[in-house]
């Protein structure tokens, strides 16, 4: 089943992290189209300390990634 926006007044904090920006890109137009909010790290450091701050509900996170892997 689909994951769904939530009907209240918060929206699902979703962190994109991936190094390629084009592909990055398109998840976050994917998802603002779906009406969740989304943060965003071109490489795992960022990534990771974007986490730790924002404490996302969701991350969808590259493997192969530069300065943390």
């Amino acid at each position: 089943q689909p994951i769904q926006p939530p009907t209240g007044g918060d929206l699902m904090k979703i962190l994109v992290i991936e190094d390629e920006k084009d592909v990055r890109l398109n998840i976050l137009e994917i998802l603002a189209s779906g009406g969740f909010d989304s943060i965003n790290a071109d490489n795992g450091l960022t990534g990771i300390q974007l986490a730790k701050e924002r404490s996302p509900d969701l991350i969808i996170c590259d493997i192969k990634m530069p300065d943390f892997d």
